[in-house]
């Protein structure tokens, strides 16, 4: 499949084309990071990543490949939006940001089969985004399939944590599953809301992991 991965270049990103790239998937990143894109082409990691400066260095340019220009969207089987996710005032993830991407980019969608979403998003952002779509005549089919790695293990974890596939109908999950199919162990189908729910709890079960630890450590210091 050609998958093109905008946002592809951080440390969600990276480790993810480079794990699609070595099943024979035709990647390309897109990202506004000039510094880090010309370092992917020159097969240099931007970041540490266990094993994957090695595995960087197995990949012809013709599999997996980086540019600033989101014209490479087009002719995409699969476009994976990877992109921060701001935090209100109220401490919700915000969607602005991810809602004018969509908006910007959704001419070049029109002949991609599936837009899948890694990013945090608040629950109903995945239906809100087909729903945008089929009103604009885009037929592009729309899953959320949340990533739930730790910088520096991701490719690891990408590996061994079971995939979650929340989507609108069967053809989004087989299209979405086929992405990662023999990347990742195990799947879970879940609609759009319990996937959005499952990543909230799962940021939130991060960050309490943290606190704690920073706890026992002042606690023993």
């Amino acid at each position: 499949m050609k998958i093109s991965i905008v946002g592809g270049a951080g440390r969600v990103g990276l480790p993810l084309a480079i794990s699609l790239a070595l099943k024979d998937h035709d990647i390309v990143i897109i990202d506004t990071d000039k510094e880090r894109v010309e370092k992917i082409n020159e097969r240099v990691m931007p970041f540490y990543e266990e094993d994957a400066q090695q595995l960087l260095n197995q990949i012809e340019s013709c599999k997996l490949y980086a540019s600033e220009d989101t014209k490479h969207i087009n002719g995409s089987d699969v476009c994976i939006l990877i992109i921060g996710t701001p935090i209100n005032d109220d401490g919700s993830p915000g969607a602005d940001s991810l809602l004018g991407l969509i908006e910007n980019i959704a001419e070049k969608l029109s002949g991609t089969r599936l837009l899948m979403l890694r990013s945090t998003v608040y629950p109903g952002i995945s239906e809100s985004i087909s729903q945008f779509l089929h009103s604009k005549g885009i037929k592009t089919l729309v899953s959320f399939c949340p990533e739930r790695i730790a910088e520096g293990i991701a490719i690891r974890e990408i590996r061994e944590l079971p995939q979650i596939i929340g989507a609108e109908n069967e053809e989004a999950f087989q299209l979405s599953e086929r992405v990662f199919q023999g990347v990742t162990s195990s799947f879970i189908r879940t609609t759009f809301k319990e996937a959005e729910i499952s990543k909230l709890f799962a940021n939130a079960y991060r960050y309490l992991k943290i606190i704690l630890e920073q706890v026992i450590y002042h606690i023993l210091d």
